[in-house]
């Protein structure tokens, strides 16, 4: 049992890191979007 605790406790921490790191992508991919957008809708104005 006492095993399967540590198992479960380790996992934990790696579960927490795990979701930072797919927030912190996340977030990323997110700003890159937007970012891109706002270049495209820039291009797309200086066009007009």
């Amino acid at each position: 049992m006492e095993i399967d605790e540590q198992d479960i406790s380790s996992g934990g921490n790696d579960g927490a890191t795990h979701y930072l790191l797919s927030f912190v992508i996340e977030t990323c991919f997110s700003s890159t979007v937007v970012a891109f957008i706002l270049v495209v809708m820039s291009a797309t104005i200086h066009r007009c």
